[in-house]
């Protein structure tokens, strides 16, 4: 369970596994998906099936908004994650009517690295990122700007 900050009282938990919880705002659609260290663990076909888990909720609650809390977050994405990533998975979000995705990382480079190799691959592979997104320290940081 998340014991940095208390969960805003318009989220409400919708999935839950080892590695992070997952949050719902109905009311602003947006997701928001917090790490553990438990994802020190996670396999890289975990990390798939949770990946397409993640689209199945977004689809079924017409979110469009995406917040993902990475500070505790220990899983290493690959080149060939990356790779499956943009060739398989950005389009299904952007099908789904995805706006703004906001990442919220503290100093943790590699993460960083590998979340801004997968933007640097879609823009190489398919000449456009459609889904804006930026990086932030804090969660708050990150609610205004999705919202705005």
């Amino acid at each position: 369970m998340v014991d940095q900050y208390v969960i805003p009282h318009e989220f409400k938990l919708v999935y839950q596994v080892d590695f992070k919880d997952v949050y719902l705002n109905e009311r602003s659609k947006t997701i928001l998906i917090i790490w553990n260290s438990n994802s020190a663990y996670l396999s890289p076909e975990t990390y798939r099936e949770d990946v397409l888990h993640n689209i199945e909720l977004f689809k079924e609650n017409g979110a469009v908004y995406w917040v993902s809390d990475y500070r505790q977050n220990k899983f290493k994405i690959t080149d060939d994650l990356q790779y499956w990533y943009v060739n398989e998975i950005a389009e299904k979000l952007e099908d789904l009517g995805l706006r703004k995705t906001a990442v919220i990382i503290d100093a943790d480079l590699s993460m960083l690295g590998s979340l801004e190799e997968i933007s640097a691959r879609l823009l190489k592979e398919r000449g456009v990122h459609k889904i804006p997104h930026r990086f932030f320290p804090t969660i708050d940081e990150a609610f205004k700007w999705v919202n705005r």
